[in-house]
């Protein structure tokens, strides 16, 4: 069975807050957190701030650029990105 991307655009400006600070701003993992929450975005209803782990694990998935891991490969997906492939990069 194949599986489908939806995005959810409420998640994916977060998304693209946290690389934009990243890699536009210069900021660190440590200021990308304080700058995240200063700006009142959270993480989950559950657990409001980010934490390192999260933005590492963010930074790294490629699926934000329209690559999907399948059986140990990226593939590109057929879902639109959420981040241009130069600011992943």
């Amino acid at each position: 069975g194949r599986a489908l991307v939806f995005v959810d655009e409420e998640e994916a400006a977060k998304v693209r807050l946290i690389f934009d600070l990243y890699g536009h701003h210069h900021c660190t993992t440590d200021s990308t957190i304080g700058k995240s929450n200063e700006m009142g975005v959270t993480y989950t209803v559950a657990q409001l701030w980010w934490v390192r782990s999260k933005i590492g694990f963010l930074l790294r998935d490629r699926a934000y650029i329209g690559d999907l891991r399948y059986k140990g490969e990226c593939l590109p997906g057929t879902h639109e990105p959420i981040v241009a492939r130069q600011v992943w990069d």
